[in-house]
């Protein structure tokens, strides 16, 4: 991805026909690749230039969400930072409450309140099955009560009869 070629040969043209075909926008899994290549300058660079691109072609309204690379941040300039939050329109994650360990689930909560005071809307794909709801419903309770982090939460199944299905919002009865 940090490589010139790659974007024109690949990744522009394919952007190109998902905007001409009427997508909403982007969803970027993978984003966090820039961790296991030690490069997250270029994969911030890559973001943005996909928003500009995005957002040329298809027009203010279509959306970049990013998953997984909320820690990105880090390690990027300040005016960097800047660039990408202004090219980002939300950002998802990956197992805040399930499968993951305390460290990562303390961290991730710390980078989701930078997000909040960004005004960015948080996402949050969890993989559990039915019987977990309770847990989940309560994870969600405590992150917005005690965090003040407001996160639209949606659970995959993860069980015998369906794999990866992304269900509707999960919203408990008292939301």
């Amino acid at each position: 991805y940090w490589k010139n070629d790659w974007w024109t040969i690949a990744l522009q043209p394919y952007l190109r026909k998902i905007i001409d075909q009427g997508f909403d926008g982007v969803y970027l899994e993978g984003v966090d690749m820039y961790d296991f290549w030690d490069n997250p300058k270029e994969m911030n660079t890559l973001i943005i230039k996909i928003s500009e691109l995005a957002k040329q072609r298809g027009g203010d309204e279509f959306l970049i969400v990013p998953e997984n690379g909320m820690g990105l941040l880090q390690w990027v300039s300040a005016r960097s930072r800047e660039s990408y939050l202004t090219a980002i329109d939300g950002i998802a994650l990956t197992s805040l409450f399930f499968d993951t360990s305390p460290e990562n689930r303390a961290l991730g909560i710390t980078l989701l309140k930078y997000y909040k005071q960004k005004s960015i809307p948080i996402f949050d794909r969890e993989f559990t099955n039915k019987k977990n709801e309770d847990i989940l419903r309560d994870a969600l309770d405590w992150v917005k009560q005690k965090k003040d982090i407001d996160i639209s939460l949606y659970r995959a199944n993860n069980d015998d009869t369906a794999s990866s299905i992304l269900n509707p919002p999960f919203v408990p009865e008292k939301y």
